[in-house]
């Protein structure tokens, strides 16, 4: 909550599960294989056997679990079903689909977008320092992004949560 009422929430749930009526819908969507390479490494650092729960691709290799990952067989379903879901409604007034992409190339024009969705008129001092503290780089650093004080079902050769921030990347 900003003190205006205003409340911001990140979720990777499909649409059905989304906020309704007047909740405003920021949607990033990314490269399919982008997404998979970082899901592979986020999964593969986690141990849920003290939730009780296996976790079926920690020692997957990257071939196995994006055979499973495209058939949406893992958390959150098909990945092309997703973003389906959220294209379709990329012209709702509530609703602004914004690509990951698109930030790496232009970052202040995409806060700008944000921005103005969210219609909040912010100086170009406010936008710098938003540009500085959402680089990859700002963002790594940042334990309150990071997941670095994450500690619990965290496994000890973990990749880092945010690992490279690159577009097009390899295992």
């Amino acid at each position: 909550m900003d003190g205006t009422g205003n409340r911001a929430t990140g979720s990777s749930s499909n649409g059905d599960r989304g906020p309704r009526g007047f909740a405003k819908i920021v949607y990033v969507s990314r490269n399919p294989k982008d997404t998979a390479v970082s899901f592979y490494h986020f999964l593969k650092g986690f141990d849920f056997s003290m939730f009780g729960v296996h976790n079926d691709f920690a020692n997957s290799t990257f071939p196995e679990f994006y055979k499973y990952y495209m058939q949406g067989k893992c958390d959150y379903g098909e990945y092309w079903a997703h973003q389906v879901d959220f294209w379709e409604r990329r012209h709702w007034k509530n609703m602004l689909f914004v690509k990951y992409e698109d930030m790496k190339k232009d970052l202040k024009g995409e806060i700008r977008r944000v921005a103005n969705f969210l219609g909040k008129n912010l100086s170009e001092e406010k936008i710098d320092k938003i540009v500085e503290a959402t680089t990859f780089s700002s963002m790594k650093r940042n334990n309150t992004v990071n997941y670095t004080s994450m500690k619990a079902g965290r496994t000890q050769d973990a990749t880092p949560f945010m690992r490279k921030g690159y577009r097009n990347t390899s295992i």
